[in-house]
């Protein structure tokens, strides 16, 4: 029964990768204007390849809306590693998987899951902000650190009992001044 979920995932992600970079056509499977099966024929030619260059935004935007947030982190260590993905792409998808990350850590869930998704977000972020301190969305990653103060605020109380409410609100007030402190620099 596991061994079927995997296949059928591993196959689901194939053939969206094969969709995406036959011209795109992996985005329009997403937003439902396109059957898998309707795409098939252009996962095996590469006659899609020449079309253009992958949308890498968009996919990642339908992804993370979709919650496919693994699918997303595999999609973006496939692209740094790819020889036709571009210095600008591969910049740009360290920025992304902490962004990815922090999306997957909004989500309800184990509270100990949830801060080591945090922490390696912070810690993809913050990576990305030392190795690239004059790129564009260095006031982004400014943003996207202080969500995961406010985040970490959220899971602070979240997981709190009853008796160390008190402790954990003084936490989270810390935290979210932290993260007041880190908006108000990205402006």
């Amino acid at each position: 029964k596991g061994f079927t979920f995997v296949w059928y995932l591993f196959c689901s992600i194939f053939v969206l990768m094969g969709l995406m970079f036959a011209g795109g056509s992996g985005w329009a499977v997403l937003q439902g204007k396109m059957e898998i099966g309707e795409g098939l024929a252009f996962v095996g030619g590469s006659a899609g390849l020449a079309r253009g260059a992958e949308p890498v935004e968009r996919y990642l935007e339908a992804l993370r809306a979709q919650k496919y947030y693994d699918e997303a982190l595999v999609y973006l260590e496939q692209l740094k590693a790819s020889p036709s993905a571009g210095d600008a792409q591969r910049v740009r998808a360290d920025y992304e998987r902490g962004v990815t990350l922090l999306a997957q850590a909004s989500e309800p869930g184990d509270p100990a899951l949830r801060r080591r998704q945090l922490a390696q977000a912070s810690e993809a972020l913050e990576s990305f902000a030392a190795e690239h301190p004059e790129h564009p969305l260095a006031g982004s990653v400014r943003n996207q650190l202080a969500g995961i103060l406010v985040e970490r605020g959220r899971s602070e109380l979240q997981a709190a009992s009853a008796e160390s409410r008190e402790t954990a609100a003084a936490a989270a007030r810390q935290l979210y001044e932290q993260a007041r402190q880190q908006f108000l620099a990205a402006e």
